[in-house]
């Protein structure tokens, strides 16, 4: 009878701990792990004396001007109810001219371009860390299609030099 009873109080706290889990679904990178864990890694991760977190950034420029990027099929999420993505991180303009952004396309089975989303970020602050955020609406147009590709990353579209760190995905 005592193990009975325990295994219903198990039981009920496992049902309760899961009705309330964090409705969230987050993949963080700062450049550090994307350095360490390839054998090649990107030319564009550079050391940086103030980078946010560790000591590598992503340089983004005319030579280099896409970040490291997220890619995952939505069929590969552990949940299909989250109903917006919100891509965030630091980025540092180093001159007036760079602009900074986040992109998200989204890709069918075939790898064709659904559709392509960004926005920009201003390159008001020079010299400065800026956390920036962009969110995007998922229960819009069927962006939670089953298919579908998520192709998430920084850019910066300009010949001035932006950095990046801690990009982070964020289903919401």
């Amino acid at each position: 009878m005592k193990n009975v009873k325990k295994l219903l109080v198990l039981s009920i706290g496992i049902i309760f701990s899961s009705c309330t889990n964090n409705s969230k679904s987050i993949y963080k990178v700062d450049m550090d792990q994307q350095f360490v864990w390839q054998d090649n890694p990107p030319s564009n991760l550079i050391i940086c004396n103030d980078a946010i977190t560790g000591r590598f950034v992503c340089n983004l420029n005319s030579i280099n001007p896409y970040s490291s990027t997220f890619n995952m099929k939505s069929e590969n999420l552990l949940r299909r109810d989250f109903t917006e993505i919100v891509v965030s991180g630091y980025i540092k303009v180093l001159s007036k001219g760079a602009k900074p952004m986040f992109c998200l396309e989204l890709k069918d089975s075939t790898n064709n371009c659904i559709e392509y989303l960004s926005e920009a970020f201003s390159d008001e602050r020079v010299n400065e860390w800026v956390y920036c955020e962009y969110t995007v609406p998922l229960d819009e147009k069927d962006r939670l299609n089953k298919t579908f590709l998520y192709r998430i990353y920084g850019l910066n579209s300009a010949k001035e030099t932006t950095l990046l760190d801690d990009l982070c995905v964020e289903f919401k």
